[in-house]
């Protein structure tokens, strides 16, 4: 699904470039249903965007609050899995850091490209992990804040306009959702929140002090 997301140099962008308006180019009436879904199951929350001077702040904020949540844990509390039928600590590390990388992506597609189509990634590709058992943590935890700095440096560098632009993802079935970079940077927010979560209940069962960033 990455290769299709390569992009064009930022610097062919200009600052405060018109946003395109995706609907355009939507389908038909009968098949508008097909938007409510969401373009995957890991951002349905990104349908109550924060307001636009938070969304960049609150997207910054959990760098810490991953951080914080991980870097105490040895490698072997990371690979234990002390809730049954539930992804390690290290697992949810690797997928938040993934699932990060493919939606910054996404917003350098709809930065550079007018309404770019997207396509989202199947459940097996969204739930299977990448070489989990060979990846460091501290070097997860390193990439987690680069990708969403430089994402933020970006976005900031290209408003006010950068925050509307869209993208339309489109479904495996075919069915197709138009999101602005706002929502793309509410959503990965709320995924990380929704995750995190999990993660203190692995805490507490382990019997670990909740992270000083709570």
């Amino acid at each position: 699904m990455i290769h299709e997301l390569w992009l064009r140099p930022l610097e062919t962008v200009a600052q405060g470039r018109a946003v395109p308006d995706c609907s355009a180019k939507r389908p038909s009436t009968a098949t508008k249903a097909a938007w409510t879904e969401p373009f995957i199951t890991l951002h349905k929350h990104e349908v109550m965007p924060m307001e636009s001077p938070d969304v960049i702040e609150e997207y910054l904020a959990a760098i810490e609050t991953v951080r914080a949540a991980f870097g105490d844990m040895s490698r072997e509390l990371l690979f234990a899995r002390p809730v049954a039928g539930k992804w390690s600590s290290q697992e949810v590390l690797c997928h938040l850091v993934d699932t990060d990388l493919a939606s910054a992506l996404r917003v350098r597609a709809a930065l550079t490209r007018d309404c770019p189509r997207l396509q989202t990634a199947t459940r097996e590709e969204r739930t299977t992990g990448l070489a989990v058992d060979a990846r460091d943590a501290a070097e997860e935890l390193t990439l987690f804040q680069t990708i969403r700095c430089e994402t933020a440096r970006i976005v900031r560098a290209m408003l006010p306009n950068a925050l509307d632009r869209q993208a339309v993802l489109v479904a495996a079935d075919g069915a197709e959702t138009t999101r602005t970079v706002q929502q793309f940077l509410t959503g990965i927010t709320k995924h990380v929140a929704h995750h995190l979560a999990f993660v203190y209940e692995k805490r507490r069962a382990l019997g670990l002090a909740a992270p000083q960033a709570l």
